[in-house]
């Protein structure tokens, strides 16, 4: 490559403006629209299938619609009549798909029991849940770690004839084992390394009342002093200093509670918003599903394995996972409301909304801090070559493995936002799918995967995981006159034998418009034909200007 060219890219890479990350910041109006106009109503799969079918589309297409790859994971249930399906939305980071990954999740819900309005329980979560995936991918910085938002179905337990979900928490067990462990194995990711899971399961009771946190059934307990942190946690519960107005997070004993960042567990706001608390209650168990049951304590304990954290505990003590809840049931008006028609839209308050937005903060901050997010980076839009745009086409070829011929391919940008996020078509041949990605502004790589592999897939349908993991990436490069998309697509995740393949992709034309071949080829034409008449030009010019001279008359008088 010329070293001008070299030059330039680094000076225009050393020069691009930077941003900053945007401070995790939900919008109670958000709130409580997603409350009063998606989760302010029963959804159950009997007693309301159609508002359940209806929040389980929202979830998928506003997931969607924020750029996250999408897959409904379908489960076997207790009723052949009743599958379950849990929406996944994934958001790569730089490490996806390698054993340097560190994923993290962040789940709720989206079912009810069959006589539940559905608000607090668990329209709260679930919330949360999409707000904090419209705060996390606005970000304009690459983070390192995945982070999959997890809306789960079945997670109460019924034990009745046409019930699809006997012992309760179906749809975290299905997404546990057949997703996420899937995920760790074919990606060699020690589950000792993983982020962290953060359940969100009622999140929106706030009430200032002494008293108003009570865990009767277990009083014997809460004076048990010697209980390792459990006995403690629940204890403070009791004291007025907390008169009820904290979330509680369960996890077991060596659970980095550091994932809080800046905030650590005695964060609080000013006295002028209500009174927020993280209070740790430790479980000094390692293997709770194995060891928890035969502890002298497992009556207290058990109160706080009742939630879908429970299924990552359980398939492999490894796993870190926390439980953020307002305690449901055990908290104030809730005691008379729970899994009832009174969980309704009554319980959208303006002091519950504050509440909610609050711990909705905590948690997106949380986890971009446990992903590895940068404060600052450069400007995606800045750092990429200025042709790289809305209706930019690439063309080349992909050069799978010998003896397979190569593949001609064609790739569209059907959009690049603000914030790097990078929607795009790959027609391969004839396969045209559609893509979805993001340009790192640090490497100038772009990696892009499957926006939908259940429909844009057509390798391995019964495995979503596997098709989660086929992705092409590479660096863009402005070179004079083209632009330059270079790179490796893999068919596989990364412990799997994967299909790899080189790619290079170009523009003769960097303006975002269709590039043709044949106008391509005219057009050099044109410009080798101007070439050559204007040298013929000059030329004879030049032989006129000779014949004229003396030295040249001489010459001529000589040779007749």
């Amino acid at each position: 490559m010329d070293w001008k060219v070299i030059c330039g890219l680094l000076t225009f890479s050393m020069t691009a403006s930077a941003v900053g990350a945007i401070q995790p910041g939900s919008d109670v109006e958000n709130l409580r629209r997603l409350l009063r106009d998606n989760f302010g109503t029963n959804r159950h799969h009997i007693t309301n299938p159609d508002q359940k079918y209806a929040a389980k589309s929202f979830i998928y297409e506003t997931f969607k619609d924020y750029g996250l790859q999408m897959v409904y994971q379908l489960f076997v249930t207790n009723s052949t009549k009743y599958p379950g399906v849990n929406v996944v939305g994934r958001w790569p980071g730089r490490y996806t798909d390698t054993p340097r990954d560190k994923p993290l999740v962040l789940l709720a819900h989206y079912d009810t029991s069959r006589s539940s309005g559905g608000v607090d329980d668990n329209g709260s979560g679930l919330a949360a849940l999409l707000e904090s995936a419209r705060l996390i991918t606005s970000q304009p910085c690459l983070q390192d770690h995945t982070i999959d938002f997890v809306a789960l179905d079945l997670n109460d337990d019924e034990q009745l004839p046409d019930s699809a979900c006997f012992n309760g928490r179906c749809g975290s067990r299905a997404y546990v084992t057949d997703m996420f462990l899937t995920y760790l194995q074919l990606s060699n990711i020690d589950p000792a390394n993983v982020g962290g899971a953060f359940v969100l399961d009622s999140i929106l009771n706030y009430n200032n009342t002494e008293g108003a946190q009570g865990f009767k059934d277990a009083t014997d307990y809460f004076n048990v002093t010697s209980i390792p942190g459990v006995a403690t946690a629940y204890e403070n519960v009791r004291k007025d200093n907390f008169r009820g107005n904290f979330i509680t997070a369960v996890g077991r004993e060596g659970f980095d509670y550091n994932l809080y960042g800046a905030f650590d567990l005695s964060w609080t706001f000013e006295n002028t918003e209500p009174n927020f608390k993280f209070q740790p209650a430790y479980i000094p168990i390692k293997d709770v599903a194995k060891d928890g049951p035969s502890d002298p304590y497992w009556p207290v304990y058990s109160f706080l394995v009742q939630g879908d954290h429970y299924s990552f505990w359980a398939e492999n003590p490894d796993l870190k996972a926390v439980l953020i809840s307002d305690t449901g049931r055990f908290r104030g008006k809730m005691a008379q409301c729970f899994h009832l028609s009174c969980d309704n839209l009554s319980w959208i308050t303006d002091d519950n909304l504050r509440f909610l937005k609050k711990t909705t903060d905590v948690v997106s901050s949380a986890l971009l801090y446990r992903a590895g997010s940068p404060e600052t980076c450069p400007d995606p839009v800045a750092a990429a070559p200025s042709a790289f745009k809305k209706g930019l086409v690439l063309k080349g070829t992909v050069d799978p493995p010998h003896p397979n011929p190569p593949y001609d391919v064609t790739f569209r940008v059907d959009s690049f936002s603000a914030t790097g996020l990078v929607r795009a078509r790959v027609v391969i041949d004839v396969l045209s799918t559609r893509v979805v990605g993001r340009f790192d502004s640090v490497s100038q790589q772009l990696k892009l995967r499957l926006t939908e592999p259940q429909i844009e897939g057509q390798w391995d349908m019964d495995n979503p995981v596997k098709e989660m993991a086929w992705a092409m990436g590479g660096r863009v490069t402005k070179i004079p006159g083209s632009l330059l998309y270079v790179g490796t697509a893999n068919w596989g995740p990364w412990r799997d034998d994967p299909q790899q393949a080189a790619f290079s992709l170009f523009a003769t034309d960097a303006e975002p418009r269709e590039v043709s071949v044949l106008p391509s080829v005219f057009g050099t034409l044109c410009v080798l034909l101007f070439a050559v008449v204007v040298a013929m030009g000059g030329w004879i010019l030049y032989k006129k200007r000779q014949l004229g001279g003396p030295f040249a008359q001489d010459q001529q008088n000589g040779m007749t």
